[in-house]
């Protein structure tokens, strides 16, 4: 068995494969959700049996995958579909004892890009995260362009933000033409190498604190990097509360407390639900107040 693609969801498409160009290696496509198993249990003893060389799927099923009582390990993990927080990598390569590889990939363009190896070190000796840890991202295509645009569609300087644009790729019968992504990221050369920097999902969002000051979601996210929260949603209230969803066993309240009140001010009105599963997909960051004007940034 080469490879399994393990999800968490209550319902979900699952079968084996064989790929020819491997051998005939196996390939599994495999739901973790409790509601599709007729013991819970057969999950663990199912995987065992199967020992794959390479697990692949989303943050969500890579945290309940190391809640199961596995005896096998694999030889790495691909994480792909939504970001892997630095937090949960840590624990993950811990707990299995094998690289932890966070790919970047969109349904249409195939793989993008993957992170530089070791970008989530713990610091030593360990100190609170205030604002967001550099990222960096390798392209994997040498057939996909790829530029990084203003909201004008001019391409931006390197080292300066604005939204990933693909052109190219895998699909010889559906090539892109500047294709945007919705995600946002700054382009460097490292030896020559391009690199993306910083890449986030989604358009930036910006929160206002309990004194009024303006609070990037990129100093949210750099803020709760040390937790494992496989997901996670955060959303302001007109009247300047913020409502946060997180998946339950998470991290406990009093952590994510400590890290973003001193983001938003000790006086900020934080609710705080943990919840079984926020979904397939989440929009990450949202907010009721009027969109702040970029100078007042």
């Amino acid at each position: 068995m080469a490879c399994i693609l393990v999800g968490y969801q209550r319902r979900a498409y699952t079968y084996p494969s064989v790929t020819p160009h491997q051998d005939d290696a196996g390939h599994i496509k495999l739901n973790l959700h409790p509601g599709d198993w007729r013991d819970p249990d057969d999950r663990a003893k199912f995987l065992d049996e199967c020992n794959p060389e390479i697990y692949t799927g989303d943050p969500i099923a890579f945290a309940e995958l190391m809640k199961l009582p596995l005896r096998t390990r694999p030889r790495a993990l691909i994480s792909t579909a939504m970001g892997l927080r630095p937090g949960l990598c840590r624990a993950l390569e811990a707990h299995f004892g094998c690289p932890v590889l966070n790919m970047y990939s969109t349904n249409e363009s195939g793989p993008i890009a993957v992170e530089v190896p070791g970008a989530h070190a713990a610091p030593d000796p360990p100190t609170p995260a205030t604002s967001p840890p550099l990222t960096y991202f390798h392209p994997l295509q040498p057939r996909l362009y790829i530029e990084i645009l203003d909201p004008d569609g001019r391409p931006c300087p390197p080292g300066v933000r604005g939204e990933v644009t693909l052109t190219g790729g895998l699909n010889f019968y559906l090539p892109l033409l500047r294709y945007r992504t919705n995600d946002y990221a700054s382009l460097e050369f490292r030896a020559l190498q391009p690199v993306l920097v910083g890449l986030e999902g989604r358009p930036p969002t910006l929160y206002r604190g309990a004194s009024g000051q303006i609070v990037n979601n990129l100093d949210v996210t750099g803020a709760l990097h040390h937790l494992a929260l496989p997901q996670f949603a955060l959303h302001q209230l007109a009247d300047g509360a913020l409502y946060m969803k997180v998946v339950r066993g998470a991290a406990d309240q009093r952590q994510i407390r400590e890290a973003l009140l001193p983001l938003f001010g000790s006086s900020q009105a934080l609710t705080i639900e943990e919840v079984d599963s926020l979904g397939d997909k989440v929009v990450q960051y949202t907010s009721d107040l009027p969109p702040v004007h970029p100078a007042q940034t």
